[in-house]
C-alpha cells in the first residue's frame, strides 16, 4: 500500500523547508554551475503575504514550494523542488495546486514564475498546468550568470487566475 503525501503549510525557515531548499540549491549547481541562494526571507512567504508548503511522505519532507506577493494582484512562485527519487509522483502538481489556491484566496489575479531552461521536468509541469511562456520579468535576475550556463536564459511563465484551474485559457 502506498501512502499519500501530506502537505503542510510551514514557515520558510523551518528546518524541513531549509533542508529541501539546500537540496534545490545543490540541484541547481549541478545543472547550471550556479544557483539561487538556498534561503528566502521567511516573512515574504508567511500569510497573508505568501505561503510555503512542504510535502511529506512517510513523515519525511520530500518536496516544497512557496509563493509571495510580487505586485498587488500578482504572486510569484519560488523554490519548487521535489527529491529526485520521487519523480513522476505528482508532488510538483500537488504543491503547485496548493499555491494557486492560496493565490486565488489572497485575491491575486495572476501568477508568475521563472525556471531555468535546462529544468525539463519543471518546464513540463508548468506548461501542462496551463502556464504560458513569457520573457523573464525580473530585471537583473540571473544577470551575474553567464548565458551559456542557462542555455537560453531563464524562462518566465504566467498564469491568469481569472479562470478556473480546470480551464486555463486567456
Amino acid at each position: 500500500m502506498t501512502e499519500n503525501p501530506v502537505l503542510r503549510d510551514i514557515a520558510a525557515d523551518h528546518p524541513d523547508a531549509a533542508g529541501l531548499m539546500a537540496e534545490l540549491e545543490h540541484f541547481q549547481l549541478s545543472l547550471y554551475g550556479h544557483a539561487d541562494p538556498a534561503w528566502v526571507d521567511a516573512a515574504e512567504f508567511t500569510p497573508p503575504r505568501g505561503l510555503f508548503v512542504v510535502a511529506y511522505l512517510h513523515g519525511e519532507p520530500v518536496a516544497c514550494g512557496g509563493c509571495h506577493r510580487l505586485l498587488n494582484d500578482t504572486v510569484e512562485i519560488k523554490k519548487m523542488y521535489r527529491t529526485p527519487r520521487l519523480r513522476k509522483r505528482g508532488l510538483g502538481r500537488l504543491i503547485l495546486t496548493r499555491l494557486e489556491r492560496f493565490a486565488l484566496q489572497a485575491g491575486s489575479r495572476r501568477i508568475r514564475l521563472e525556471s531555468g531552461a535546462r529544468n525539463a521536468d519543471a518546464l513540463k509541469l508548468y506548461e501542462e498546468a496551463g502556464y504560458h511562456p513569457i520573457p523573464p520579468y525580473m530585471p537583473n535576475r540571473g544577470a551575474e550568470v553567464p548565458p551559456e550556463w542557462w542555455t537560453g536564459g531563464l524562462r518566465g511563465f504566467r498564469q491568469p487566475l481569472e479562470v478556473s484551474s480546470r480551464s486555463r485559457r486567456d
